[in-house]
């Protein structure tokens, strides 16, 4: 049985680097649906893959949304307050309002571009470690993965929390592919690699009924986050 990921911010937190639920009666109603299905998983050891394989591309109608390739962004700083005070972010998180021309892929040294979508998730100004994992082992910065892709890492990291199992960047490729968003533009998405995955996938249809993906790719901001590649790659390797 596959388990959803969060569809709003659930009070989530970075414990050293790990984004952890802080609802008690959320762990055992979620470790009793989830353990037995990511058991499987979790128990692989270091799987192999061939990196010279081609990913087959998924139909534009399976992917993330229509969004402009590389546009510029809503959020201005009346933007950036509401944030603070809708996700109730800490006073020293850094958050920089994109000039007018800025693209997402105009972040400085030190910084990670960020979509409003990653607040609803449950990030608040730590990279969760698994996403961290896997932007580093595909040479990418974080804020190049998708919200979508954002809500199933973080909903893995925290079942691994829950239910003490090792859950790294193998698992997560054991279960998904990560393909290029259509509209290109160095944004990378998770799916599938079959129908066992452990997070099952916020569809179209039900994405069509989250305001918080409606126009994503335009509503970005930049966080002072040192430690992160400092310029907008092209995934050196996807599997």
């Amino acid at each position: 049985m596959a388990i959803d990921p969060p569809s709003r911010a659930l009070g989530l937190s970075s414990v050293g680097g790990r984004v952890r639920s802080r609802r008690g009666n959320e762990t055992s109603d979620l470790g009793k649906s989830a353990s037995s299905s990511l058991i499987s998983t979790a128990e692989v050891e270091s799987p192999k893959f061939d990196e010279t394989a081609t990913v087959e591309r998924i139909s534009s109608d399976e992917e993330e949304g229509s969004s402009p390739v590389d546009p510029t962004s809503k959020i201005g700083a009346w933007e950036i307050g509401e944030w603070r005070r809708r996700y109730d972010l800490p006073q020293e998180v850094v958050i920089r309002a994109p000039n007018p021309s800025d693209r997402i892929s105009d972040f400085r040294v030190d910084e990670v571009p960020v979509y409003e979508a990653f607040f609803e998730s449950g990030f608040r100004g730590g990279i969760p470690s698994l996403i961290a994992k896997l932007s580093e082992f595909l040479e990418i910065s974080p804020g190049q993965l998708t919200p979508p892709a954002w809500r199933i890492l973080i909903a893995i990291q925290n079942l691994g929390d829950l239910e003490n199992l090792i859950l790294g960047v193998d698992e997560v490729l054991f279960s998904y592919f990560v393909v290029p968003l259509h509209s290109g533009g160095g944004r990378y998405y998770l799916h599938p690699r079959n129908s066992n995955a452990p997070v099952r996938e916020i569809s179209k249809n039900e994405r069509k009924h989250h305001p918080i993906f409606v126009s994503w790719a335009e509503r970005f901001a930049f966080m002072t986050i040192p430690g992160f590649s400092p310029v907008w790659h092209i995934a050196g390797r996807l599997l």
